[in-house]
């Protein structure tokens, strides 16, 4: 028989999420959900398969326990998220599968795990010590489960290709883990250093020891195996893409408008391009403006630098016109992306969970130039920093973008809303403001 009502819901809302956390323990410590902080993700074939029977079961348990019209409007939505989510995550798990496919699945978890307790204060010391050693200790199990789900890929692969580890994802998977062993080998015994209990510091060196260890056999494993025998193909394919809308964002319009209307929008927003262009300058062509304009660019040393002012001069604007009510504890740090964040990142956002209860900073990460690159691609890099640039990535990511909608986040009452997202949501809320600021 259904249990019908709010509180029943509640119930099994909290339920749900309880699975989900031991599941994904990176996630939340993310989300300021601190009871697994010492855990990090278990990714063996016994485990998914656990999780994908915990799915299914909580997916029979909606419909059979739950009776939606006895829902306010409220607990409503958040039921139709829930289930949305759950068909994602089974879409992820069984058919995607990126944990057999993508390597950067794995150097994400092993590096944000520990990044993520390391940069923020959310617990006491004592506390956030044995999680980092736990999670430290953990990362050579994490690897070597990538290891065997990708080379198992990889060998099934061998008769149709298409299926098997796409080349580009262990390209971007080696500059990843090579930014998370950068991050093992110097940010880690920086912490450490500054550890007083010196039996605790040596119990962490020895861990942070083997997780670099397991790092550096990694990203050997990639370079020298894996990369030679990566041939699959990196798209989803149409059906597929079609399911993950339908679960991940309730879109249900068929692939052929969505594509139509996409190509539609971008021939429209460069001839609009084409006309501004010749107002400005009727004797240039759109791409020698764009140049001329991306001249104006900071220094290589002063790249966070120019980010922090011209940030300030933009949350100024947003506050003077009144656009948007920004929350208290409004903290806001410019900072340089982590290393193994790098590799596709020129700028993003991080803020704390929205479940923290003491105040915290969000970071506006900004990825410095690398200097090992040639000076023609330094410079290109920096004329993609220019002053115009920085102040449509700075409305995006921060004023009023991700950074006030993370703070409202926080207000929410949903539980499920705290924890899922939908992605046209969040970045069409950050797209949106680029143009209404500069409109």
């Amino acid at each position: 028989m259904p249990r019908q009502g709010t509180k029943a819901f509640e119930h099994l809302v909290e339920e749900f999420l309880s699975g989900y956390f031991a599941f994904n323990p990176t996630h939340a410590t993310a989300l300021g959900v601190h009871e697994y902080d010492d855990r990090l993700e278990d990714r063996s074939a016994e485990a998914i398969a656990e999780e994908l029977r915990r799915l299914e079961d909580f997916r029979k348990r909606l419909d059979r326990e739950i009776v939606p019209e006895e829902l306010p409007d409220e607990a409503q939505m958040d039921l139709a998220i829930l289930r949305s989510k759950i068909e994602a995550q089974l879409l992820h798990l069984r058919t995607i599968r990126w944990w057999a496919r993508d390597p950067s699945y794995f150097s994400d978890l092993a590096a944000w795990s520990v990044y993520s307790l390391l940069v923020r204060p959310t617990t006491s010391l004592s506390q956030r010590l044995e999680a980092i050693e736990q999670r430290l200790r953990a990362v050579p199990r994490l690897l070597a489960q990538a290891r065997e789900h990708l080379a198992r890929t990889a060998e099934k692969a061998r008769q149709a290709p298409a299926h098997g580890v796409p080349r580009i994802f262990v390209e971007i998977a080696l500059e990843e883990f090579e930014g998370a062993r950068e991050f093992f080998a110097t940010a880690i015994p920086g912490f450490i250093a500054e550890v007083t209990d010196s039996e605790k510091a040596r119990s962490l060196q020895r861990a942070n020891a083997e997780a670099l260890h397991a790092c550096e056999g990694m990203r050997r494993f990639l370079a020298e195996e894996l990369l030679e025998k990566a041939q699959g193909e990196f798209a989803l394919g149409r059906e597929i893409f079609a399911r993950l809308l339908a679960a991940e964002e309730q879109v249900f319009t068929p692939i052929e408008e969505i594509l139509g209307h996409g190509w539609r929008e971008l021939h429209a927003t460069q001839e609009r391009m084409r006309e501004i262009a010749h107002q400005i300058a009727p004797n240039r062509t759109l791409p020698d403006l764009l140049h001329h304009l991306s001249e104006e660019h900071p220094a290589a040393d002063d790249l966070i630098s120019s980010y922090r002012r011209r940030c300030e001069e933009v949350r100024r604007f947003v506050l003077e016109r009144e656009l948007v009510s920004i929350p208290e504890r409004d903290w806001l740090e410019i900072t340089e992306t982590p290393p193994f964040y790098r590799s596709l990142i020129f700028a993003a956002l991080d803020p704390p969970g929205p479940f923290e209860v003491a105040e915290h900073p969000t970071f506006f990460y900004v990825t410095p130039v690398d200097a090992t690159q040639p000076p023609d691609r330094q410079k290109a890099y920096l004329r993609a920093h220019n002053v115009y640039a920085q102040v449509s990535t700075i409305i995006h990511e921060a004023y009023p973008g991700h950074h006030v909608q993370a703070l409202h986040v926080k207000r929410c009452p949903s539980l499920v809303r705290k924890v899922f997202a939908a992605g046209t949501f969040v970045e069409g809320w950050a797209h949106y403001c680029e143009e209404m600021v500069l409109d």
